[in-house]
């Protein structure tokens, strides 16, 4: 096997050092040589099939405080924020595509105080950067000097905010300050997640986020209370990839195998380390207006309230198949009440009728023994990214998270069409009836990976990206997928997106 790889002795001792197996480079590698096939969508998943309301949100929430356990909140914050910036890079050297100037002058414009119209939190700290270079932030707005005030923003001599971690990036102003978005997530941890926040980062990043809790608690003494949980993504789950044009192992400069981080798909191992249901937000996901915080932390509350519904039905079905004392009543009653909630099980309906009661105990053991997820979704607004669609995996017809990649281009209208976006706002439980962490891995559907080409040292190279988190990788669950409303939701993919509504002052 090593040597259909081209593998030496130094490099078994690198592969074994990082935790993993020459079989599972293997595997990486065929799969690199095998392109993923598409994933077969039935249909876009609509309200009343496949999506559900929500009834009495604001009851369900009212329950939160009567909960023994309330889920923590999980948010993947390793990524830095070069992507929201690119555009301002290509302006900067003089390689503009499409809007990209008339974007650069809107963030003109809005850092500008002579203007009118939405502000941006960073210009206070945008002016205090070009003063230590001897510039004045007006004066160059003034003349129309562009360059040296994306200089300030994203070169390391300035506030180096390309290389910065999207949390660490000032998102709003508050009481004249600016927060980061980290301290939108510690506030909403605080409101629903019993004050614990876990967040996966970079190991080189960590010295920032230690700087910026410290400012954070200084500034905000309630947050101080807020636990904060720091994981990386483990280097087991990292990918090997190989030259576009030889199909040979891609190497380092000193002849070392070269791995890359693997997608957010990797970061199930640091959900298995969880051990208790968690809220799980994309890092940009916090808006402004206080009205829409607290449409947030209710529907949060709201979806911790109906996890607790739905784990305490399912214990009940568990336990007493586990002390073989499950009777047919007690089965039906406990799907019938799954079932009323919209949980979207592992169970196929007429071969779980026409069984008798030893068949129905291990069907039931079968779908409900798994981890289990709440998805919200929103109005599709053409916004970038996947939806909800209805699928069939393992023989069962599941709802599941769908991104553009992994759609034939023939079924590609679906998305467009679409009635459900997914902004990736999730209720998990990795943890049985008993409270014991899954083997995650289990559930995953594995031919849902990825296969991207990018450029490395020069050259383009194919690597490997694990189903995604809420994708392929969350196949396996049961879950209940649920309509939220859009003002929940707002993303931050370039920093003019900081210029919407949902991240002004109402």
């Amino acid at each position: 096997m090593a040597t259909d790889l081209g593998l030496k002795k130094q490099d078994l001792a690198q592969i074994e050092a990082r935790g993993m197996t020459v079989g599972q480079v293997k595997a990486i590698v065929d799969k690199l040589r095998r392109p993923p096939k598409f994933v077969a969508l039935e249909k876009a998943a609509t309200r009343y099939d496949g999506v559900f309301d929500l009834p009495d949100v604001e009851l369900l929430a009212a329950r939160f405080g009567q909960l023994r356990q309330v889920p923590m909140k999980f948010a993947p914050m390793s990524g830095a924020a070069s992507r929201m910036f690119g555009f301002l890079e290509r302006v900067a050297a003089g390689q503009g595509k499409g809007d990209d100037d008339a974007k650069a002058k809107r963030l003109a414009a809005a850092l500008d105080p002579r203007t009118a119209g939405p502000r941006l939190a960073f210009r206070e700290p945008l002016v205090a950067a070009l003063a230590r270079r001897g510039l004045d932030l007006d004066a160059l707005l003034g003349r129309g000097e562009l360059k040296p005030v994306i200089a300030g923003l994203i070169d390391d001599a300035g506030l180096g905010y390309r290389g910065k971690p999207k949390a660490l990036i000032p998102f709003h102003l508050r009481d004249g300050r600016p927060v980061y978005a980290l301290e939108e997530h510690l506030a909403e941890a605080a409101a629903y997640a019993g004050n614990r926040l876990h967040v996966t980062i970079s190991p080189e990043h960590r010295p920032l986020y230690d700087a910026a809790l410290e400012e954070i608690r200084r500034q905000s003494p309630a947050l101080k209370k807020v636990e904060i949980e720091f994981s990386e993504q483990h280097r087991a789950t990292d990918s090997v990839a190989i030259d576009a044009e030889t199909g040979a192992l891609v190497r380092e400069g000193d002849g070392t195998i070269a791995f890359f981080p693997a997608g957010h798909g990797s970061l199930l191992r640091n959900i298995d380390r969880l051990g208790r249901p968690a809220v799980l937000r994309n890092v940009d996901n916090v808006p402004k207006p206080e009205a829409a915080r607290r449409l947030v932390v209710r529907w949060h509350q709201a979806f911790a309230v109906v996890l607790a519904d739905v784990k305490a039905v399912v214990a009940e079905a568990l336990v007493a198949i586990d002390d073989g004392r499950a009777s047919e009543r007690l089965l039906d009653g406990c799907l019938s009440r799954l079932e009323a909630l919209r949980v979207n099980l592992f169970l196929e309906r007429l071969q779980y009728r026409r069984a008798n009661l030893e068949q129905k105990r291990a069907l039931m053991q079968v779908a409900l023994d798994r981890p289990f997820k709440i998805m919200g979704v929103v109005k599709n607004q053409g916004e970038p990214g996947g939806g909800p669609f209805v699928v069939n995996y393992g023989g069962q017809r599941i709802v599941s998270i769908v991104e553009k990649d992994e759609i034939a281009p023939e079924q590609r209208s679906l998305m467009a069409d679409g009635e459900f976006f997914n902004p990736v706002d999730l209720v998990i439980d990795p943890t049985d009836h008993r409270g014991q962490p899954y083997d995650l891995t289990r559930f995953v559907n594995h031919n849902r990976h990825f296969i991207v080409r990018k450029p490395y040292r020069g050259r383009d190279v194919i690597r490997l990206e694990h189903p995604g988190l809420w994708n392929g990788a969350m196949d396996g669950w049961n879950s209940l997928v649920v309509a939220m409303p859009i003002e929940v939701f707002a993303p931050v993919k370039e920093v003019t997106d900081l210029l919407r509504p949902e991240h002004q002052d109402a």
